[in-house]
């Protein structure tokens, strides 16, 4: 019975990190919009095609986001928001192709995905869904 339990908790927090991870591709691709949206001319169609998906991006990360904080702890959540940079470079090198590919950035890529594996295997980063250790001010 115990087992159970403890397997059900898992697969919710692998759902609910599965689920954070989807939520800050859809964060990164704003940033792919709105890079190609300050490429076009002002108020071309092109233009508002990019800058409205980015928006809408943006909105629809900011709506999901709120739902995330109400499983996960903010500082965890927060914490892996710094997989939308590995995004952003993988952007770079397919579409943008502004950036010289250097060393460093694949140094940059092992510290920040281990670092988000380090707080998502740290037992002291998650709390109670329904405490978010927030006091008022």
């Amino acid at each position: 019975m115990r087992m159970k339990s403890l397997r059900q908790t898992i697969s919710r927090k692998a759902i609910v990190f599965i689920q954070l991870h989807m939520l800050m591709f859809v964060f990164s691709l704003s940033s792919l919009f709105l890079k190609l949206a300050s490429d076009s001319v002002l108020l071309s169609w092109e233009f508002i095609l990019y800058f409205g998906l980015g928006f809408a991006m943006l909105g629809i990360y900011a709506l999901f986001f709120q739902q995330i904080l109400k499983k996960m702890k903010l500082t965890s959540a927060y914490a892996n928001k710094a997989i939308v940079i590995v995004w952003a470079l993988i952007w770079d090198l397919l579409f943008i192709r502004e950036s010289a590919f250097t060393l460093g950035k694949p140094i940059g890529f092992v510290i920040i995905l281990a670092g988000i594996y380090l707080m998502a295997d740290n037992p002291k980063s998650e709390s109670n869904s329904s405490e978010n250790n927030v006091e008022p001010i």
